[in-house]
């Protein structure tokens, strides 16, 4: 996996100064060219609403004295529709995150973070979205040699003919913060990937969610 050369969007709902951008963006890099597109403002539970009535500002910003971001003012779902069709640029994969907080089971229909990969499935883009608790969350990017190593090495996104799919991933440092998440949202009908790993003496979990998307038109 680690010669893989992709075109990556990255898009969150926890805006520009979400604390693990930078740390995404930099772990992403090693995969291939990143354009990060992301809301001016915290957008947590706008689910995939857009804006159709009046024009959005998007403003370019430097992070990190080198990295080039678009701030939009408007939704997740508007940040990749401003990526993929204003801005022209055909990705290869789209990841949103890392979101403060888990998005698992009913929480899926609210959050602004899946909308980014739906959005990015209905422009026929693979995608994945990223949660992790909120205890977690200075740690997620550490993690993620673990699960994309699992989601590339099980070819997860790839496409076949006209299905397209994109994942919901949930990372955990404790197996039993996952299992409880679970276990309270044991009605939403979804296929569950589930792999262990350790990490030194430490065990822990992440929960892959897998959505197969077949487009009609």
């Amino acid at each position: 996996t680690r010669g893989l050369v992709v075109k990556i969007l990255i898009t969150n709902d926890d805006s520009i100064s979400a604390k693990q951008l930078l740390p995404l963006i930099k772990y992403c890099r090693k995969y291939g060219e990143v354009t990060v597109s992301v809301p001016k403002y915290e957008q947590s539970g706008k689910s995939h609403g857009i804006e159709l009535h009046e024009a959005f500002s998007v403003q370019k910003q430097i992070i990190d004295g080198d990295i080039q971001a678009y701030v939009v003012d408007s939704t997740p779902a508007d940040c990749v529709r401003f990526a993929v069709l204003g801005l022209g640029i055909k990705f290869d994969m789209v990841i949103s995150g890392v979101n403060r907080g888990f998005n698992m089971g009913t929480d899926v229909t609210y959050s602004g973070t899946i909308a980014g990969v739906r959005e990015a499935m209905l422009q026929n883009i693979p995608a994945i979205a990223l949660s992790t608790s909120p205890e977690n969350y200075p740690n997620a990017v550490k993690d993620l040699d673990m699960v994309f190593d699992y989601i590339l090495g099980k070819k997860l996104l790839e496409k076949h003919g006209d299905k397209v799919r994109f994942a919901f991933c949930s990372l955990a440092r404790r197996s039993d913060t996952v299992d409880k998440h679970r276990d309270e949202h044991r009605d939403y009908n979804l296929h569950n990937y589930l792999a262990h790993y350790k990490q030194g003496r430490q065990k822990g979990m992440f929960c892959i969610t897998l959505y197969v998307f077949c487009k009609f038109f």
